[in-house]
């Protein structure tokens, strides 16, 4: 009797170690490359070169700031609003431009720019992994691939970051018809320090071809200088 009662003792124990929850390691798992709390802000600067199809080229250099402002949920995880706003200088005030959303599931770091959600992170962190950036919106299939996880970065302005991980959202590098380079890099306890997209249609006529006459396009760059929380 003494016996059976040490038996289903352990059965018992067992159960209640093997049905208990155990909580992913969030620092493996790289969540911590896209936090998210109300009041962080990122401040960056934002170098802009557009090509009209009138032939125009305008160039605009500003300030970028973006603030989480509040968060709500919903029935999976929190979604946090994102309040953005631009300025020429650091002597301007600050203008309103629109209202993004975040949010971070266990696989998925994704952004809702205006009404359309891109995934920008998938989780866990591994180099070489690919997805689709537009699997959550009705877009083209767009194949997004990590790339350099923990590397040290050092923008333009020479800071220093020591854990980052680069998202290439396309590498085209076609000079004949359209080129599409655009990737992100995230740093640790951050998130995003770095943007880059130089997206380039060339003229295709027979007269031209050949020859990377822009038609329209964009080159755009934002880089960190200044994060926090308020």
């Amino acid at each position: 009797m003494k016996q059976r009662l040490i038996i289903i003792s352990c059965a018992l124990a067992l159960f209640a170690c093997s049905s208990s929850e155990i909580k992913p390691d969030a620092s493996l798992l790289g969540y911590d490359f896209f936090p998210l709390a109300k009041g962080q802000y990122s401040i960056y600067q934002v170098s802009e070169t557009s090509y009209l199809a009138t032939g125009e080229v305008v160039n605009d250099n500003y300030q970028l700031l973006e603030e989480i402002h509040d968060s709500f949920l919903t029935a999976e995880d929190s979604t946090y609003v994102i309040y953005r706003f631009r300025r020429n200088t650091s002597d301007d005030e600050w203008t309103f431009i629109n209202t993004w959303q975040a949010r971070r599931t266990p696989l998925q770091a994704i952004v809702i720019e205006g009404n359309t959600p891109f995934i920008k992170i998938s989780f866990p962190l591994k180099a070489g992994k690919v997805w689709n950036g537009n699997g959550l919106n009705t877009n083209e299939p767009d194949e997004y691939k990590m790339d350099s996880v923990y590397f040290s970065y050092i923008n333009e302005a020479d800071q220093q970051f020591d854990n980052t991980v680069t998202v290439i959202q396309s590498d085209n590098q076609d000079f004949i018809v359209k080129q599409d380079k655009r990737f992100e890099i995230y740093a640790q306890n951050i998130g995003l320090v770095y943007a880059r997209k130089l997206i380039l249609v060339y003229c295709s006529e027979n007269d031209c071809l050949g020859q990377q006459l822009i038609d329209t396009g964009l080159d755009y760059s934002q880089t960190l200088i200044e994060y926090g929380e308020n």
